[in-house]
């Protein structure tokens, strides 16, 4: 389907990557739009009113809530305004340090360490990208997660001139990878879980539409958290040492089971 340049325009100012919008129609992904904002802000409502319950008067400082923040992340279809930490403003262009997309930085960052790809919405990342992106997880206090350290590993690796300097790099990023496998696909699954929560006050029209929004993406999500059994060999995907292999598979499947049991 041929989407209008308005259209596309919307999009971007929605937040959504023209990927992953392409998968709706004008309509439907207006309809969602529409839908979430109002189950959304009761959600938020419903939260403030459980603060004040316990004590906590003072008003939220979250200003990723605000009426006009972005509503989905392009990355993972799941709403900015439920993110419990702030997103993560990603240049649209490195020219421009006042044009970005809100997105869920934590996700972002886990991404590129467990695929290696760093090209995030039709750009690829530089230096200096990388550089806000390790920052922005040090200062949130979101995890060790840093693609900063993971992309130094991967070049150590490549050039080491000794055998033992390159095992003991690989040792390191493997393990680096592994976790970031592991993250990545318990926060899949939590979101999951928090999406469910409010899927039943969706119409029905925009349940499905969020469904196919989410499915369109999880491909992705599966390509960084599956590697470590299929071992593609597309440049772009990392490979884990063979000694590696069954102990990701493990730490996933288990951090899989955890997440849909919560």
């Amino acid at each position: 389907m041929q989407f209008t340049p308005s259209q596309v325009k919307v999009a971007k100012l929605a937040g959504c990557s023209d990927a992953a919008f392409s998968n709706l129609t004008p309509e439907d992904y207006a309809d969602l739009q529409g839908a979430l904002e109002s189950v959304l802000r009761a959600v938020l409502a419903k939260d403030e009113l459980r603060k004040s319950a316990r004590g906590d008067n003072g008003r939220s400082t979250r200003w990723w809530t605000h009426p006009d923040v972005t509503l989905l992340c392009p990355l993972t279809g799941f709403p900015i305004w439920l993110l419990p930490y702030p997103p993560f403003k990603l240049r649209t262009d490195a020219e421009l340090p006042g044009s970005y997309h809100l997105v869920d930085g934590k996700f972002l960052a886990m991404s590129m360490i467990a695929t290696g790809c760093h090209e995030v919405c039709g750009r690829q990342m530089q230096a200096s990208d990388i550089e806000a992106i390790d920052d922005y997880m040090h200062r949130r206090k979101l995890g060790p997660h840093r693609p900063g350290r993971a992309a130094a590993l991967e070049k150590e690796v490549q050039k080491a001139s000794d055998l033992e300097h390159q095992a003991k790099a690989r040792r390191e990023l493997d393990g680096i990878v592994m976790l970031a496998m592991a993250d990545l696909r318990k926060l899949w699954y939590i979101q999951e879980h928090r999406l469910h929560q409010i899927n039943s006050m969706l119409p029905d029209r925009a349940q499905a539409s969020l469904q196919s929004l989410r499915k369109s993406l999880l491909p992705k999500i599966d390509r960084a958290s599956l590697t470590v059994s299929k071992q593609s060999s597309a440049s772009k995907h990392r490979q884990l040492s063979p000694s590696a292999i069954s102990s990701a598979q493990t730490i996933i499947s288990g951090g899989s089971s955890k997440a849909s049991q919560k």
